[in-house]
């Protein structure tokens, strides 16, 4: 009897991100929450101080960035490089918005702003709907999704710093308690685990590795991710968003990334 094929995936098959991996990363952040909630206020304060109109700048350039539709349409454009990302990023961002709504309704929360006397406030003011932060969780999704397929251990690198910096940028635009960023981040951390464990195993074989424009329903898919971007650039960035520079910005860069996948299909003359 001959032994059996044995077939070694190569790395950028793999999912970089285990749920193993995941579970320990949510637990430790379970565990920082508990001193985050004791010394919700100190830690604030303390870090809402640090400012200089350099730093509003920047931090406020990355809680733009971690808009929900922004992080949506950029997920999309992944569909003209690794459709997995595209995927597993969206099935996770929706997820978690619905259950992190459904936890503002059931625990409705005051932000800083509502709280105390004094504020830096960096955009919009909200006073309501502070627990759990949506820009933390929609930032994590969307992080995790694109470490979980990224070959590239710079990759991985460079975009976990990003999705910690957008979570942070909650606290120093004064939207946040720290408290409401770490939930944020441990509601979508979770919730990739469990998706890891089902029902992705199931649903990964019937995603493409690679983007198929021979397919029609693959075309489909190409055109709404599209129409969502355009609509992000022409509508939401202008009538919805607090910034509107940064969101359109953002629309014409996922928009140039759709064309330069579609041309490189196209045989070279």
């Amino acid at each position: 009897m001959s032994e059996p094929n044995h077939v070694t995936l190569p790395p950028n098959v793999r999912c970089a991100v285990s749920p193993r991996l995941a579970a320990l990363v949510f637990f430790i952040l379970v565990a920082l929450f508990i001193p985050a909630k004791v010394y919700d206020q100190a830690i604030f304060e303390a870090l809402n101080s640090l400012h200089t109109p350099i730093t509003d700048r920047l931090w406020f350039t990355l809680t733009s960035l971690g808009d929900g539709l922004v992080l949506g349409i950029i997920l999309g454009a992944f569909l003209v490089k690794d459709p997995r990302v595209t995927a597993l990023g969206l099935l996770l961002l929706v997820l978690s918005t619905v259950i992190l709504h459904l936890i503002k309704v059931l625990y409705p929360a005051l932000r800083p702003a509502a709280v105390l006397d004094e504020v830096h406030v960096v955009g919009p003011l909200l006073r309501s709907g502070s627990f759990p932060s949506g820009h933390a969780s929609s930032a994590t999704a969307a992080g995790l999704a694109i470490i979980a397929y990224s070959a590239s251990s710079t990759t991985r690198w460079t975009v976990g710093t990003l999705l910690v910096l957008m979570s942070a940028s909650r606290i120093f635009v004064g939207a946040h308690w720290p408290s409401d960023v770490i939930a944020g981040m441990a509601l979508s951390t979770g919730l990739f685990a469990v998706i890891q464990v089902y029902p992705w195993p199931r649903w990964k074989p019937a995603v493409p590795e690679k983007p198929r424009f021979d397919s029609r329903p693959f075309r489909w898919l190409l055109v709404l991710e599209a129409a969502a971007a355009l609509f992000t650039l022409f509508v939401y960035s202008t009538l919805y968003s607090s910034t509107t520079c940064i969101t359109a910005a953002a629309a014409i860069c996922v928009l140039a990334a759709l064309l330069y996948g579609w041309l490189r299909r196209l045989p070279i003359p």
